[in-house]
């Protein structure tokens, strides 16, 4: 046989393999797996399982546990940026309003049945700072940053705010007890003190000094004393002014990191002293300087509100060196905190919980303010800025 007829057998042999090929490719798959499966003696593969669909309950209002016996209670997992004590009347058990950070949502925590409520659901985000009036009608809250930095007023009604924007430079923003706002603001060459009354959305000056960078520490209203000093830093000297109706004088205290904490009869101070950041107290009327028996950063203290020489404060027992209080502003170092109670006549301090032995955990305490009532502490935790309670009786 000729080569050329080999060359077309196989030439057609190859044709017709190709074909059937094809035809298997296009027509020749199996209808479905489980057909396909089959074909292999898998047998039945189909899979039975029945996956159930979540079931979405409606919202309840979460309840916080006010009626454990541990005089230490969490009463926040949101961060918070500010919070109030409001009764509705002298007889009310008192009821915890707080503005949460990022949001601006406002929510109130009833202490006699522990039920959390929102107030109001008005957005305003970027929110990072916020004071509430003692009677729960009126908020500043501040948020942004830059040239996008607001200071929104709002009245708290019907589950919202009806707010305004105030055209302010808002610094150290307080609410008083007669329900107006304490703030400072900054001019080219000083700082000054305002008290602003949110009914008829007009404000008072109350002081003016000569600096910028400011840290005042205000009384509980108008009329009670009010302490301004530079911000604190290690290596910035700082002195204690003191403005009593309008008039501003200044005290026997100054010093280096200098920090400090008054009401209208006592001063907590702390400043470094030689490569250690010490703390004392000073009468106000008096240019003695006592030493403390704790080492304390004032703004971790408060003073009772019926007892005037009694103050509270949260402080690790330690040295603390020079870098003090640079290092805990900047986060670099943070505490387990004690609650202490130190009387400012006879300069004796004793423990009254160990927070960190209490809970297994580290409660670097900020922002602690004595109840109304003189039965409660309220503070946040600096690590995750959630609002807690101590009953100190």
């Amino acid at each position: 046989m000729k080569r050329s007829i080999f060359i077309i057998i196989g030439i057609i042999i190859v044709l017709i393999l190709l074909a059937v090929w094809i035809y298997v490719l296009f027509f020749g798959n199996p209808k479905n797996l489980e057909e396909a499966f089959n074909r292999f003696g898998f047998g039945d593969t189909t899979d039975t399982t029945i996956i159930e669909e979540p079931i979405i309950e409606e919202e309840e209002n979460p309840v916080v546990d006010v009626n454990s016996e541990e005089k230490l209670r969490q009463l926040t997992t949101k961060p918070v940026i500010g919070y109030q004590e409001v009764r509705f009347s002298t007889t009310s058990k008192p009821t915890i309003y707080f503005v949460e950070a990022g949001t601006g949502h406002i929510f109130s925590i009833d202490l006699n049945s522990g039920e959390e409520k929102r107030v109001s659901g008005t957005t305003i985000p970027n929110s990072y700072n916020a004071a509430i009036t003692p009677n729960g009608e009126y908020v500043i809250i501040q948020s942004g940053s830059g040239s996008s930095k607001k200071n929104t007023l709002g009245k708290i009604e019907n589950g919202s705010l009806s707010s305004v924007v105030l055209n302010e430079n808002i610094n150290n923003l307080k609410a008083s007890l007669d329900n107006t706002f304490l703030y400072y603001s900054k001019t080219s060459f000083s700082s000054v003190g305002k008290e602003f009354f949110p009914i008829s959305n007009v404000y008072e000056t109350l002081f003016t000094v000569p600096f910028r960078e400011t840290t005042v520490v205000w009384g509980n209203t108008k009329g009670n004393s009010h302490y301004i000093y530079p911000k604190t830093a290690g290596r910035l000297e700082g002195f204690l002014y003191k403005s009593t109706n309008g008039t501003l004088t200044r005290t026997p205290v100054d010093g280096f990191g200098l920090s400090a904490i008054a009401n209208d009869e006592n001063i907590i101070f702390s400043k470094n002293n030689n490569g250690d950041y010490r703390s004392y107290v000073n009468k106000s009327d008096s240019i003695n300087h006592l030493t403390s028996p704790i080492n304390v950063l004032p703004e971790k203290c408060t003073f009772d509100r019926t007892i005037i020489y009694t103050a509270y404060c949260a402080q690790s027992v330690g040295e603390f060196n020079e870098s003090y209080p640079d290092t805990w502003y900047a986060g670099e170092v943070t505490f387990a905190d004690k609650i202490w109670k130190v009387n400012l006549n006879s300069l004796g301090a004793s423990i009254l919980i160990d927070t960190q032995r209490t809970t297994g955990r580290n409660l670097d305490i900020i922002n602690i303010n004595n109840s109304g009532d003189g039965n409660n502490l309220y503070f946040q935790n600096k690590l995750d800025n959630s609002l807690w309670l101590f009953e100190l009786n």
